[in-house]
């Protein structure tokens, strides 16, 4: 089990809020914790968001796109490298699930599977190689994820029937976490779960 924090608008998020996301998540996930936001790195980083996003000194870069994650290990070692997002190519991805046939899909897109410890990881270079929706159909096993285009900065959101995604609204701006709860306690309007099987 993984918790995922997403955001997207016009305008920046408020850096409170998206903490706050980040912590209600925490027990969802307490090996590691990574985020993304445009025209930066990838962060990713061992340990508690608590211990890590604690600090006072902890500081989100400004933007108005963003993708959090808190990562439970299910499929892969507790390392830096197998933390979420992911990047192949243009995709950014980050994931709240366990697929069970992420080594045929490996095998049916043309990859080896000595290059992934994780089945996050395939999925993201699966979608890259695609650049569609198709491979979403394909996927069995939980899954709920959120991935950017770089090449776009739009955000895409995706859940089946066995993971929970939520959204909710302020002000027009969009916050995404894996708790609905959360999002109702930073004030968020109109708290809705993302309908199964359809990608936003």
């Amino acid at each position: 089990m993984c918790g995922i924090v997403a955001f997207s608008a016009k305008t920046d998020y408020n850096e409170d809020k998206i903490k706050t996301l980040l912590l209600f998540n925490q027990d969802r996930g307490k090996d590691s914790f990574g985020y993304y936001v445009p025209n930066k790195e990838v962060s990713k980083t061992l340990g508690k968001i608590e211990d890590i996003g604690g600090s006072k000194d902890f500081k989100l870069p400004s933007s108005n796109l963003f993708i959090g994650h808190v990562r439970a290990a299910t499929v892969g070692r507790v390392e830096v490298k197998n933390s979420h997002p992911f990047i192949h190519g243009n995709i950014i991805l980050a994931m709240n699930g366990t697929l069970n046939n992420h080594w045929s899909l490996c095998t049916e897109y043309g990859f080896s599977m000595q290059d992934f410890d994780v089945d996050s990881d395939v999925l993201t270079a699966c979608l890259n190689k695609d650049q569609s929706k198709e491979i979403f159909s394909k996927i069995l096993g939980g899954c709920a994820v959120v991935y950017t285009d770089s090449n776009t900065d739009k955000l895409y959101c995706y859940r089946n029937a066995d993971r929970p995604l939520y959204r909710g609204t302020i002000n027009g701006d969009m916050y995404i976490s894996s708790i609905d709860k959360s999002l109702k306690y930073i004030g968020c309007d109109n708290v809705k779960e993302f309908k199964q099987d359809n990608l936003y």
